[in-house]
């Protein structure tokens, strides 16, 4: 069987809440507003409106009979950048700005704590050379904070910065 596939559109609450990864093909189950948040759904970046990536199908077709079935691949992950404009979706903002306010109130910390891990948290989100840096810096950290900031600066993480960070927050 030759195989090929195309991606589909996703709808997302611009709290990150997906709402149908499948909204051109499946569009029965698509909504204006979210039933989680009442948040508005959207289909495409709000700067540059390039849609945004859903399932991912795979067209299979018989060579014998000529039959072509989608099938698709399995749940994809919430993106957390626009791959055209590289611009962050609202609900990575919200995550990076909630993070940075929690942090801002963190008695624990000193004022130059705060202001490295503010910075960090910028970094940690995208996955460049600093990453390693920067996600090691958060590790040292995370001891002094609590679980909720803990849990949003892990979300908001690149896979890279994750796997230095998640180590020690399962302890």
């Amino acid at each position: 069987m030759a195989r090929n596939g195309t991606y589909d559109v996703a709808q997302i609450c611009l709290n990150g809440h997906i709402i149908n990864g499948s909204a051109k093909m499946d569009p029965i189950h698509n909504k204006d507003f979210c039933p989680k948040c009442g948040s508005k759904t959207i289909t495409n970046c709000l700067n540059c409106n390039l849609w945004i990536e859903g399932d991912f199908y795979i067209t299979l077709t018989n060579q014998f009979t000529g039959t072509q079935s989608l099938r698709t691949t399995g749940r994809f992950a919430l993106p957390l950048f626009c791959p055209k404009c590289g611009v962050p979706f609202p609900w990575t903002e919200k995550k990076i700005e909630v993070s940075k306010n929690l942090i801002s109130e963190l008695s624990e910390l000193t004022q130059e704590e705060k202001e490295l891990l503010v910075k960090d948290v910028d970094i940690i989100i995208r996955d460049t050379p600093e990453t390693i840096f920067s996600a090691n810096r958060i590790k040292k950290i995370l001891p002094k904070i609590g679980k909720v900031i803990r849990d949003l600066i892990v979300d908001i993480s690149s896979e890279t910065a994750k796997k230095i960070i998640l180590p020690f927050s399962d302890n």
